[in-house]
């Protein structure tokens, strides 16, 4: 029996929404790789630096902690971070090598600027982030949001 061309419309349909909503869950992965091949590039362009370095602080007994911090800045806010594993760990994405700039040696885009960006224009959000600072909290209720 053949299949009904309304019916292979509706799974080409199906089969393309599908692929849609896969395409969205694998874009935050495809954005950590690419963070993290960019901090690796960063550290294999550096590494005799980086050895020279920490042999430097070894035989003059310094330890570690004292190395100078990666300052990390967002382009959307005034947040920043000094440590680019940190900022992987917390959720920053899109993150470059920005040396020169005053504000930092990396620019990338904070979690709450991304969360931001990710709900521009959903008009539920905007609804209680607008009421949220106008509407009092009942004594002994914690808001959600």
């Amino acid at each position: 029996m053949s299949e009904k061309p309304a019916d292979a419309r509706r799974r080409r349909d199906e089969l393309a929404s599908d692929l849609r909503n896969l395409a969205e869950e694998i874009r935050p992965l495809t954005d950590s790789v690419d963070s993290l091949y960019l901090l690796l590039q960063h550290i294999w362009q550096n590494r005799e630096e980086l050895v020279d370095l920490l042999n430097g602080f070894s035989e003059h007994g310094i330890g570690r902690e004292v190395l100078p911090p990666e300052t990390l800045f967002c382009t959307c806010c005034d947040a920043f971070t000094t440590s680019l594993a940190g900022a992987l760990r917390a959720g920053w994405q899109c993150i470059i090598d920005d040396e020169g700039n005053e504000r930092g040696n990396y620019a990338g885009m904070c979690p709450a600027c991304i969360d931001e960006e990710e709900h521009v224009g959903d008009p539920v959000r905007e609804l209680i982030a607008e009421q949220g600072s106008t509407m009092e909290k009942p004594a002994g209720q914690k808001r959600l949001f």
